[in-house]
């Protein structure tokens, strides 16, 4: 699931827990997001990654708050995405449910910023309309799109380091 769009100030997206990973990146207004009873405060600029199992709330600051989010699994699986990717306290969901991250991802709720130059605005535009769209070909690209996504946020420099061979028996 993708989407983007304008919340209006004071808007609150009530208390929920994801069977799924929820990336949401903020580019206009403040945000607060509440999980599991720790405050993050989201001015655009910024990025969260949510984890399965963990209760949390979203509230609009005093301005217009624009984001992005898109629920996803660190690896690719075949099985189908659940129809039910949250739920509303006091439902919630059995532990075999949840789509945990493999052990290659640190635990809790990761964050971050971007520079305002980055291309993540952008991609997040395309990764939605394709989504959007679904159509199969777009679909499928959507994946591409986000570990693009995911390396600009976790490796901001990555795109100034230059591209070299490695040399026999070296790991790069």
């Amino acid at each position: 699931l993708v989407w983007r769009g304008h919340w209006a100030p004071g808007t609150v997206e009530p208390a929920r827990i994801l069977v799924d990973h929820e990336l949401v990146v903020f580019t206009e207004g403040v945000c607060l997001v509440e999980v599991e009873g720790a405050t993050f405060r989201c001015p655009p600029g910024r990025f969260l990654v949510v984890p399965p199992g963990m209760r949390h709330v979203t509230y609009a600051g005093q301005g217009r708050v624009f984001r992005s989010c898109v629920h996803f699994d660190w690896v690719w699986r075949s099985e189908p995405c659940p129809e039910r990717l949250w739920a509303f306290p006091p439902a919630s969901f059995s532990r075999r449910q949840l789509r945990r991250a493999p052990d290659f991802v640190p635990k809790g709720v990761l964050q971050g910023s971007f520079e305002p130059s980055s291309p993540v605005v952008d991609l997040m535009q395309a990764l939605e309309f394709r989504w959007r769209t679904g159509l199969e070909r777009d679909r499928l690209s959507c994946r591409a799109l986000l570990l693009e996504i995911l390396l600009h946020l976790f490796l901001p420099d990555a795109a100034n380091r230059p591209a070299r061979a490695a040399a026999p028996g070296e790991d790069l």
